[in-house]
């Protein structure tokens, strides 16, 4: 049986139909005495106490088991349920990257809400429309800046409550502000078993979960309106690509429970939502975070991850980092870009002969296992999409030892169409389709005479269960999105 074959017709314990609360229940459960998540000291004002989330030692790396997880995202969740939040009401994550994102995230869904994101980078107006359009009853921000930012447009909203993950100073007068701790104990005193049961299964698959707001650079942003289906059918989509099949050879990297990821990209992105939080999770992985993009050298070192995602801009500045340490001397300068040469040479060559096999061997020795071990030493897989990635970026990182597995997709498909499988990679390529993604090209939407420059072929059509329903509140723009005709269902593009 071919990997493809095989890749359709696999199934496992992972791959479902459940809601991602339910999903991610059932994954604290198989793996409640595993590591979930690991967590820097010293960086932030958490509010959560040692308690609930022992305090690390400031630039180490302390855990939580599923179990542990679990318990904070049920008392959050009960939480959540007593402000007053019920099924389908849309509440709003203001926040970098962190693991109380992810608790939060999850939190939110098994209540049943509607989680809608909110860049860090967005000024006051723009906080001001991605929490008005979809009409958001609550809001969770990072600090007390973030904080701040919301409330200078709170006239212009209809929050009933804005929580905080660190603490604040002031605003003791305000009963509608209060910190993820303050939230959570009062969760733990509210929850009841069976009403959190009865909140994870009550959103259909088809009803939403999440509305994920795209860049506005034509307009206003839209937002994407993406269901418990959406994102549960991109899980197995990926998972079927990645997982641990029986018809794979041992040397073959694979995501699973023994996984170890770095997180660092914005979760408020799809990307780094499904494939590095809800994949990971419900793999039973343990998702590390990284300080921020500039510690990431140092966080990989004392992580050790074998898995991450990333975007091509990210790997282009490791790799400047990696040579410029090389080039401290006109020796370690020349020895790296002889290595380096070999490495992309040894990627070309269909059957690399014994001279060439021992130039890589030495250029391993002498330069490769210093880059990995940089590197924490184990990385085995890395996810690369959100844009191109230059082939020549991507052989060099394979000949090190670091193998990119390039993928494309949109916030519109949840947002996976397309990567390699990690044991017939392309370099160049984006890979194959996922299983049950099938995808067309329109021609006719590009001028005759551009046939022939490069890249001018024509618009791509997709569908399949992670294609979305359409733009919140934008049915005009939603019948653009969608093309009848093209084949007996609706494509997305």
């Amino acid at each position: 049986m071919n990997w493809r074959d095989a890749e359709r017709e696999y199934d496992d314990e992972v791959i479902g139909t459940t809601t991602l609360g339910r999903m991610f229940e059932e994954s604290a459960e198989r793996n409640k005495s595993r590591p979930a998540q690991r967590y820097k000291g010293g960086v932030y004002d958490r509010s959560l106490t040692d308690d609930v989330l022992p305090s690390a030692a400031p630039g180490s790396f302390n855990a939580l088991s599923y179990a542990e997880m679990r318990d904070i995202v049920r008392n959050l969740a009960a939480g959540f349920r007593d402000l007053g939040i019920e099924s389908g009401d849309r509440v709003g994550i203001f926040s970098n990257t962190r693991m109380e994102w992810a608790q939060t995230d999850f939190a939110l869904l098994s209540a049943g809400a509607v989680v809608t994101t909110v860049y860090t980078s967005s000024s006051p107006d723009q906080v001001s429309y991605l929490l008005d359009d979809p009409d958001a009853d609550g809001v969770v921000v990072e600090n007390q800046e973030l904080l701040e930012r919301v409330l200078e447009v709170e006239d212009e909203l209809d929050l009933e409550f804005i929580v905080s993950i660190d603490n604040f100073d002031g605003y003791d007068d305000r009963d509608d502000i209060l910190t993820l701790a303050e939230l959570h104990d009062r969760g733990a005193g509210a929850f009841d078993e069976e009403a959190y049961q009865t909140w994870v299964d009550e959103p259909a698959m088809d009803d939403l979960a999440s509305l994920i707001y795209t860049s506005g650079t034509t307009g206003k942003p839209k937002g994407v309106q993406l269901t418990h289906g959406n994102f549960r059918s991109n899980v197995n989509q990926i998972r079927k690509r990645f997982a641990p099949r029986p018809d794979r050879d041992d040397d073959v990297p694979v995501i699973d429970s023994e996984s170890q990821a770095m997180s660092y990209l914005p979760l408020a992105h799809v990307f780094e939502r499904t494939a590095g939080h809800f994949l990971l999770f419900a793999s039973g992985a343990c998702v590390a975070y990284a300080e921020n993009p500039d510690t990431l050298q140092e966080d990989f070192s004392t992580v050790q991850p074998n898995t991450a995602t990333s975007v091509p801009r990210v790997y282009e500045k490791i790799y400047d980092a990696i040579r410029e340490q090389a080039s401290e001397s006109s020796v370690k300068k020349r020895i790296f870009e002889w290595a380096t040469d070999v490495g992309v040479e040894y990627q070309r060559a269909d059957s690399p002969g014994p001279i060439l096999n021992a130039k890589r061997a030495l250029a391993d020795k002498l330069v490769f296992s210093t880059v990995r071990e940089a590197l924490g030493g184990e990385i085995e897989i890395l996810i690369s999409g959100g844009g191109s990635l230059s082939p020549e970026l991507c052989r060099l990182y394979h000949a090190m030892g670091l193998p990119i597995f390039e993928g494309y997709g949109l916030t519109e498909t949840s947002p996976v169409i397309a990567v390699n499988p990690p044991e017939e990679p392309k370099i160049g390529t984006i890979g194959p389709p996922v299983v049950d993604v099938d995808i067309s090209i329109d021609e006719s939407v590009v001028n005759q005479d551009a046939f022939d420059d490069p890249g001018a072929v024509g618009e791509l059509l997709v569908r399949g269960p992670n294609v979305t329903q359409g733009y919140w509140n934008k049915p005009s723009a939603t019948d653009r999105a969608f093309t009848e005709g093209v084949q007996p269902v609706s494509y997305t593009h």
